[in-house]
């Protein structure tokens, strides 16, 4: 567990699942995660939960953002960690619109770049955000990430293709 003044980042549960298909299946949140348009029902999220809680590769690391009283206020990832190459890249989501903009995503975004870079060993990390996420782009920039690159009109949602910003962190 990675624990910071306000969160704590633990591993995910098998009980997480309840909450987690709340916020997969809101399309606010869909939009501003980059996620696909789909449906989530009770069995695909379970099924996913079973692939990750077995899987042993280490290439990708799942925590569930809990408060202090082990309540979900979100989950985030490394994804496609590269050993070799030192990078990885990373998703969040703070789920209820009552959790956003109380710095719990800031607190773990800290707290997992530091796990990255100190613990892991990784060089960079990369995030890509919609252009329509103003406020998750503003507190990439807060927190040191550069942007490398635009994809041009890459993510459709809601009748429309979006631009994605390609953002990194680099030890």
């Amino acid at each position: 567990m990675l624990e910071g003044k306000e969160i704590i980042l633990r591993p995910l549960k098998v009980t997480d699942w309840q909450k987690t298909i709340e916020w997969r299946n809101n399309f606010s949140i869909k939009k501003m995660a980059l996620m696909h348009p789909f449906p989530i029902t009770e069995i695909i999220e379970k099924k996913w939960y079973q692939t990750v809680l077995k899987s042993t590769d280490n290439k990708n690391i799942y925590f569930t953002i809990v408060k202090k009283n082990d309540i979900p206020v979100g989950f985030i990832t490394l994804k496609n960690i590269n050993y070799t190459h030192k990078n990885c890249s990373l998703g969040i989501v703070i789920g209820d619109t009552d959790d956003r903009g109380k710095g719990y995503g800031k607190e773990a975004m800290l707290l997992l770049i530091t796990y990255a870079f100190n613990t892991l060993n990784l060089k960079k990390i990369t995030v890509e955000v919609v252009e329509s996420n103003k406020r998750a782009y503003a507190l990439y920039k807060k927190l040191g990430f550069i942007e490398e690159g635009r994809l041009k009109q890459h993510y459709f949602i809601e009748g429309e293709y979006l631009d994605v910003h390609l953002m990194s962190i680099f030890r």
